[in-house]
């Protein structure tokens, strides 16, 4: 640590990395796993519940106060069985209702090695990112973890219902040794009706 060094050694060992007690603190902190260690495993049963919620059609809207926006999207999920491990995996192509053109491409499935729900959502452009899902089952909630190397996010997406569920997430971004705060941003998804009822609502 440089909090016994002169001022001159410190510039000499600043340069090379040096740093002080208090910082070397800060970043042991900041090396602690963002994305909690899920103790409760679920059995195939209970995984094919929780991916039942999101399959089925349904429509959203999104209002995200970091870009300033509020979007309006429709969603279809199908139910995939993959033989290798016996997971199951949920399939979802979310498109935008005003243009319906794909906004995103989302594959959620069970990992039973570490109890967490993954899901991998590619874009149009074919970039990939991933989150990671702990089902409470007595709140009826999907708590998701993001953790990327300059932002990490966390969504708690409670369900009313199959297909019916609100989200909201708080994004933060690293500032030197800290973690901001940068926006905050509300998904409501509800099922689709065969007359269309919701989907001006």
């Amino acid at each position: 640590p440089l909090d016994w060094a002169d001022d001159e050694t410190v510039d000499i060992l600043r340069k090379h990395g040096g740093k002080t007690g208090e910082e070397l603190k800060a970043e042991e902190t900041d090396r602690k796993p963002f994305i909690p260690n899920s103790v409760v495993k679920l059995n195939e049963e209970e995984v094919k519940k929780v991916l039942m919620l999101f399959v089925g059609e349904r429509v959203g809207r999104a209002e995200d106060d970091l870009k300033e926006m509020s979007m309006k999207f429709k969603i279809k999920s199908l139910l995939d069985w993959e033989k290798e491990g016996s997971s199951i995996a949920g399939v979802t192509e979310m498109t935008e209702r005003t243009k319906g053109k794909m906004i995103i491409n989302e594959r959620v499935y069970y990992d039973y090695g570490s109890n967490l729900f993954i899901n991998e959502q590619t874009n149009k452009n074919n970039e990939m990112a991933q989150s990671f899902g702990i089902w409470d089952a007595k709140e009826m909630t999907m708590n998701w973890y993001v953790d990327k190397n300059e932002m990490r996010g966390e969504t708690k997406q409670i369900f009313t219902g199959p297909r019916q569920s609100t989200s909201k997430t708080k994004l933060w971004n690293r500032v030197g040794s800290k973690w901001e705060l940068l926006g905050n941003a509300t998904r409501e998804f509800q099922p689709l009706a065969s007359d269309g009822a919701h989907e001006d609502k």
